[in-house]
């Protein structure tokens, strides 16, 4: 990811009081995930997920699954979801981004 792109998401992270752990459609664990934003340093329970099997590290729990039907996931599970670069990759988008409102707190950061 450009170092552009990663300061755009920390400067839409850094003013928000995220409540609640924070969801990472299409992580990979690493220097360029999402869930490593400075601005989220402080918040417990970052989740990336993933359709292939991604090895979770220190800082993320990955899970495989398909975004168009996160039904691991409970409703309004997390504070904050995050997506770069995947949804143009997805044919059925509408699916994963009303996935993404489902699982999101109401006020959550998406």
């Amino acid at each position: 990811m450009s170092p552009e792109v990663y300061a755009a998401f920390e400067s839409i992270c850094r003013p928000e009081a995220i409540d609640g752990p924070v969801l990472e459609v299409g992580a990979w664990p690493g220097p360029d995930s999402l869930l490593g934003l400075p601005a989220l340093a402080s918040i417990p329970g970052k989740t990336g997920i993933n359709m292939e099997a991604v090895a979770s590290d220190d800082l993320i729990t990955m899970v495989v699954g398909n975004a168009n039907a996160m039904d691991m996931f409970a409703d309004e599970s997390f504070g904050c979801v995050l997506c770069n670069a995947t949804l143009e990759h997805d044919p059925r988008f509408w699916l994963t981004l009303a996935e993404i409102r489902r699982v999101t707190k109401p006020g959550g950061l998406v």
